[in-house]
């Protein structure tokens, strides 16, 4: 059974529990299982909710996971996105470029360095003479 699949059984025989119950059964089931995208979701829930840290280690649980560069690089966004969020702009700016430098012809490459330069301006040049 897809990871995906799995997901959405789960989804499904579960949509009647309270939310706080919801997130517990599928925080267990997701890490028994390995399973990417509920661990993902599971870091977005993390990051709407305010808890950056969960997100962010769930995003690196998620990544872990994938096999495709998609993926991979949608969990980095995201994870670089909670990082913001929680005021870690170094962190961000350090996963960043690090991602640029492993993976410079990627899709995101523009993204990346669009975000690159949110987290850090280029400094303006001095200034010469007066």
């Amino acid at each position: 059974m897809s990871d995906w699949r799995m997901y959405h059984d789960f989804a499904v025989k579960n949509s009647g529990l309270k939310a706080d119950e919801y997130l517990t059964k599928a925080r267990v089931a997701a890490s028994r299982a390995s399973n990417g995208p509920m661990i993902e979701d599971l870091g977005l829930l993390e990051k709407e909710s305010g808890d950056f840290n969960g997100a962010i280690s769930y995003f690196q649980q998620a990544r872990s996971l994938y096999g495709t560069a998609d993926d991979i690089l949608r969990t980095i966004l995201e994870q670089v996105d909670a990082l913001t969020k929680s005021k870690n702009k170094k962190a961000a700016l350090l996963l960043v470029r690090t991602t640029e430098r492993l993976v410079p012809d990627a899709p995101t490459t523009a993204l990346l360095r669009q975000i690159e330069q949110q987290l850090a301006p280029p400094s303006p040049s001095p200034r010469t003479g007066r």
